[in-house]
């Protein structure tokens, strides 16, 4: 444990606040586009899109922006409102950016800043696609990590250690050199520990019971819980 060099993080739940549950976020970008539905039949037709494209989303790897007009074009024809020029699917995919773009939480930014300064490397390892790129982008955080590694190049999700040993393949550390940081003990934890890297939990409610791990209630306990590891 004397020997880490490397800081991977999870990202939502984790560097940022989580996602609404993808509904509520429909229902917001339909209001900012004035799209005009019942709301069942919305939500309907967004849970017929993720059965019918989900399975295929390592195939647009690279072309999610026609993943993305795919998936709603669908929806539109579902729920009755044709779009031949694709005119309001493309306001959608404008609106979706906007509502995706969780805050990062207080201190995530310091804490990042303070690895840095300490001469760590600091990947990211998340379930997601590559939208997440340009997220990171957004959001300001993209030069803090020398590595982003997501499911959807990795083909695998954590818990699958496969993804761990694609982002440590990436940002140049062995097993021993890492900790991971995540909010979850399914993904998160167990994933880690199947990578052999050792996991830390951010339980920033002290609501997580029966995980055996270090945690950590927010992320300005990450900084000094690697001078313990180092001592």
């Amino acid at each position: 444990m004397s020997h880490i060099t490397t800081v991977f993080f999870d990202f939502g739940g984790t560097l940022v606040e989580p996602l609404r549950p993808v509904e509520e976020m429909w229902r917001e970008v339909a209001r900012r586009v004035d799209l005009s539905v019942d709301a069942e039949s919305l939500i309907r037709a967004v849970h017929d899109a993720e059965t019918r494209f989900t399975p295929k989303i390592y195939e647009y790897h690279g072309r999610m922006k026609e993943y993305w007009a795919l998936v709603d074009g669908f929806i539109l024809e579902q729920i009755g409102c044709p779009d031949p020029d694709g005119r309001l699917a493309a306001a959608i995919e404008r609106a979706f950016k906007e509502v995706l773009l969780s805050r990062p939480y207080p201190e995530a930014r310091d804490v990042l800043a303070e690895l840095k300064s300490r001469g760590y490397r600091i990947g990211i390892i998340s379930n997601a696609t590559e939208d997440l790129v340009p997220r990171l982008d957004a959001l300001g955080l993209a030069p803090y990590f020398d590595a982003v590694t997501y499911s959807q190049e990795a083909r695998a999700e954590k818990p699958d250690p496969a993804i761990f040993h694609l982002a440590m393949r990436r940002i140049g550390c062995s097993p021993s050199e890492a900790i991971h940081v995540g909010d979850k003990p399914e993904a998160d934890v167990a994933g880690a520990r199947a990578a052999a890297i050792v996991p830390v939990l951010v339980d920033r409610q002290g609501a997580v019971h029966g995980v055996d791990c270090l945690r950590v209630r927010d992320l300005r306990e990450v900084p000094p819980l690697l001078e313990k590891l180092r001592a």
